[in-house]
């Protein structure tokens, strides 16, 4: 921490503040971090960036005038609904990281070099995924820290009068390799759902059947309560359950169907104080999953996407999907689409030159032997 600096002559206070401490890095020589500032404030700020980099903040920064990229953070945490605290608890760590880094620096001096250096501390991150057996953080996830940054930063681009006039640097996004995207088969939730039932699991059971069946988010499904599922009769006068949802990630109220009888089951689950749990469900479905030897790619998540992917196969309208999944953009929705093989298997037959033509003396099943070249 920072202390009051003394003249190295006089002995007397000079009313700077100091920071002095020994920075160490993993395979890299330890190095001394010394360093004097205006007051203390400034110095805090410093040393907290320097703990995390290695590095001091550029010279010109320490006194930049204006709110810095802290203060923006948590107004933007207060007054936008969608990045409050509480609503995505990753995310906000990630934020968190990120005014780690650089929350002292004034909002306007915020440079695509400083969001730069947050990738490559980034990259020196060890990571432990069975998805990543690299041990380096890629694209895909620095894009993630990325994407608050940028947050930050328009949110207060847009408001000069509060932050001042500034162009928002431009963000060093990183390429992203593409890979296969799993979804989970309606073979694959049976055989869970079997699993939980062996085991004594019904609560489980009921709760993989809606996040299947209604392709909720999990933490959509912690918050139910028993006055948020009803059921109901539709015009034909066929009962139907609804689960209500008031509070969603886009602050956009939907009613998402599911069977009467699984709305029974899941109100009857509710009114007897059952709530869903991720860490549970997570064990139980790891269980699961090691039984039926399901690779890391399969998770409890997948459930949502295989709901988009099973409606597109039965051809509900796009903007019906849209609003089932309860996303704002229907580019959102196509990540949750996945092709099987067989659904372009027919591909074969439509690019044969002879789909569709009779092959005059050629007997169906022949098979014609193709001579050497002479």
């Amino acid at each position: 921490m920072s202390f009051a600096h003394k003249d190295p002559r006089t002995k007397k206070l000079t009313g700077k503040y100091e920071v002095d401490f020994w920075f160490k890095a993993p395979g890299e020589p330890d190095k001394r971090m010394r360093r004097v500032f205006e007051n203390k404030k400034v110095a805090e700020a410093n040393e907290a960036y320097a703990r995390q980099t290695g590095r001091w903040a550029d010279p010109e920064d320490d006194n930049a005038a204006g709110p810095t990229f802290r203060q923006a953070a948590e107004d933007m945490r207060k007054q936008h609904s969608v990045w409050q605290r509480g609503r995505d608890p990753s995310g906000q760590k990630r934020l968190d990281w990120i005014i780690g880094k650089i929350g002292h620096k004034a909002i306007k001096t915020v440079s695509t070099e400083d969001l730069q250096g947050i990738v490559d501390d980034l990259k020196k991150r060890p990571v432990k995924s069975v998805l990543n057996s690299t041990g380096v953080m890629k694209g895909r996830s620095l894009n993630n820290y990325l994407t608050y940054a940028s947050a930050v930063l328009t949110w207060a681009a847009e408001r000069p009068k509060t932050y001042g006039s500034f162009k928002p640097p431009v963000i060093p996004w990183q390429d992203v390799v593409k890979t296969r995207i799993h979804f989970m088969t309606q073979e694959q939730q049976r055989l869970l759902i079997k699993f939980y039932l062996e085991k004594g699991w019904l609560d489980e059971a009921v709760a993989a059947k809606v996040l299947g069946q209604a392709g909720l988010r999990f933490n959509e499904l912690e918050a139910l309560e028993p006055n948020m599922v009803v059921v109901t009769k539709r015009a034909n006068q066929q009962e139907i359950g609804w689960i209500k949802l008031d509070e969603t990630k886009t602050d956009t109220p939907r009613d998402v169907p599911i069977t009467a009888q699984l709305a029974r089951e899941l109100k009857a689950l509710l009114v007897n104080g059952w709530r869903a749990n991720y860490d549970r469900s997570r064990w139980r479905f790891n269980e699961a999953r090691k039984l039926y030897g399901w690779g890391p790619q399969v998770s409890m998540y997948k459930m949502r996407h295989a709901a988009a992917t099973y409606l597109t196969k039965r051809g509900m309208q796009p903007e019906k999907i849209q609003q089932f999944m309860g996303h704002k953009d229907y580019h959102t929705t196509q990540q949750y689409i996945h092709l099987e093989s067989e659904d372009v298997a027919e591909a074969a037959d439509f690019l044969d030159p002879s789909y569709g033509v009779e092959v005059e003396n050629q007997p169906k099943g022949n098979v014609v032997a193709i001579g050497k070249a002479s």
